[in-house]
């Protein structure tokens, strides 16, 4: 082989390994501003709505982060990320397959949880990057639920 073609070959494996171990920032959530309704349907103010994501199958443990609806029922949260490489990607979709390894899944998750005044009353949706705009959540008394 020509010095020029080693010289190529050792400059596309080195991109290569750059490529394949740098982190990159992936969007677990992104932003999200949603409107709380009390169990009457009306805007509910002060209630507190919390946001949890997790890049599953790449973490250990959930992220949390906790808010109040403004006076017209609205609460925002900032998008979530994590730095992640493609090879650790590529490691955790592969661990995935296998159940007996883990079976929860994987890539990004997240929802939104209002809970109002009364512990019974509350919501829960579905937030992520499959998800960007959730409908608004509206209170309800959990004991007042058909099944």
């Amino acid at each position: 082989m020509r010095r020029t073609s080693k010289s190529l070959v050792s400059v596309l494996a080195l991109a290569a390994l750059v490529f394949a171990f740098f982190p990159w920032n992936t969007t677990v959530v992104p932003a999200v501003r949603v409107q709380v309704l009390d169990e009457t349907g009306k805007l509910a103010a002060a209630i507190r709505v919390e946001q949890e994501w997790e890049y599953t199958a790449l973490e250990s443990y959930s992220h949390r982060a906790v808010s109040v609806t403004d006076s017209n029922g609205f609460v925002a949260f900032p998008q979530r990320s994590v730095r992640v490489s493609f090879a650790r990607k590529t490691i955790g979709f592969v661990a995935n397959m296998f159940p007996s390894i883990c079976a929860l899944g994987f890539g990004p998750s997240g929802s939104l949880s209002a809970y109002g005044a009364d512990s019974r009353a509350n919501d829960v949706v579905v937030c992520d990057v499959n998800n960007p705009t959730p409908r608004a959540l509206k209170l309800t008394r959990s004991d007042l639920v058909a099944h």
